[in-house]
């Protein structure tokens, strides 16, 4: 036992490099061999709309604002648009994001341990479960409904997870120690996350602001903080421009989309019991929060991840599109991506204050039924073809 501890610790903090060049190709191979399954089974999801919105874009029949996905897809099919190149092209850029935030994910993890000058043999093991773990099933559909930390079935969403925990990274280490040039490479990856997917910009740019002024008032530093967020709010202007008032969607019948407020409307129409289904997506973190309520309130990094989720649900509560788009859940994903930050923060802290005690077993097994349930909902989409 010791030594396979000494292994997995060996392994976490970079120090057994081929150790790690094989998780990375196992990580990378399951993930393109998913994808492929997709397209080779024919399971319908967001990523074959996705290729045929950017065949529509390259024929001159449909544009979109958003369109860092599609270049990065396009670019690595060399610029053709023949579909089993772009196809091949998509399946490596979901491989590929996949991989990083795996990656990113795993630094993060370490990191945070620095300062106890070891690293957990937890730490890959906690990677990995992050990666499969989902909501426990809903009352209706498996994860339409719910705000599970994890998807498969969007290909913009999951391009746009690497550039979110980047972002989200930097915001917090400015939080503690703010600087110009980390506002300005925070400007950089909030532009480029909106350029793929504007849904986690919705709830930064309430929440990082506020964390700003609540921490240095009205000093300099909180008008730095104000660089990422003006530039993502001009960008995601832009795109809604581009979106409503432009009707870019050719598929959309002019004049027939928007938004309006309307409470809890579309959250009721995928979700008969709204309490289990909230309880069934934040079910680990608020685990831990019921088992380190002092740590927890004293934590940064945990109350910045928790207003990000309040902040992300009040929206999709809030706000819905109306016209052919009304039901399509389209102000959740800023949810489904608020989750996986708590997820990991929760998981770094559990690291950091567990003592093996009672409460700890509890927190864990809590964590392992999420991904049991991730487990299983990977199994349905390829068996069932179903990724509700």
């Amino acid at each position: 036992m010791g030594s396979i501890a000494s292994k997995l610790r060996d392994l976490g903090g970079f120090r057994n490099l081929r150790g790690l060049f094989f998780l990375d190709l196992a990580v990378l191979t399951t993930s393109l061999g998913f994808f492929f399954l997709i397209f080779l089974l024919k399971i319908p999801t967001d990523i074959q709309d996705h290729v045929y919105y950017l065949k529509l874009m390259l024929a001159g029949d449909h544009y979109l604002a958003n369109f860092l996905f599609y270049l990065a897809v396009w670019a690595l099919a060399f610029f053709q648009s023949n579909p089993y190149m772009l196809i091949g092209a998509c399946i490596l850029v979901l491989g590929a994001s996949i991989w990083l935030k795996f990656r990113i994910s795993l630094a993060f993890l370490i990191k945070f341990q620095n300062p106890r000058k070891t690293i957990s043999p937890l730490t890959l093991p906690l990677t990995l479960t992050l990666l499969t773990a989902t909501c426990l099933p809903g009352p209706k559909n498996f994860v339409i409904g719910q705000f599970s930390p994890t998807l498969w079935h969007n290909s913009t969403l999951i391009f746009l997870m690497p550039f979110v925990l980047i972002l989200f990274w930097q915001s917090v280490r400015f939080l503690q120690n703010p600087s110009l040039k980390l506002a300005l490479w925070m400007s950089l990856f909030s532009v480029l996350g909106v350029l793929v997917k504007p849904s986690f910009f919705f709830c930064f740019g309430v929440v990082f602001p506020l964390f700003s002024l609540a921490r240095f008032g009205l000093k300099k530093t909180f008008w730095w903080s104000l660089i990422p967020v003006v530039l993502g709010a001009a960008f995601t202007l832009g795109e809604f421009w581009f979106i409503y008032l432009q009707n870019s969607y050719s598929s959309v019948a002019p004049d027939t989309s928007g938004i309006t407020i309307a409470p809890f409307h579309v959250w009721q129409h995928h979700s008969p019991n709204l309490l289990w289904s909230l309880l069934a997506s934040i079910a680990f973190p608020l685990s831990l929060l019921f088992a380190y309520p002092q740590q927890a309130f004293k934590s940064l990094w945990l109350r910045y991840s928790w207003a990000l989720m309040a902040v992300s649900l009040l929206i999709f509560i809030l706000l819905t599109e109306t016209g052919p788009r009304e039901y399509d859940c389209n102000f959740a994903w800023q949810a489904y991506i608020s989750n996986y930050l708590l997820f990991l923060v929760s998981a770094a802290n559990w690291m950091k204050w567990q003592t093996w005690r009672a409460k700890d077993k509890v927190v864990l097994g809590v964590l392992g039924l999420h991904v049991l349930a991730g487990l299983c909902y990977l199994g349905r989409i390829l068996l069932d073809g179903n990724y509700y």
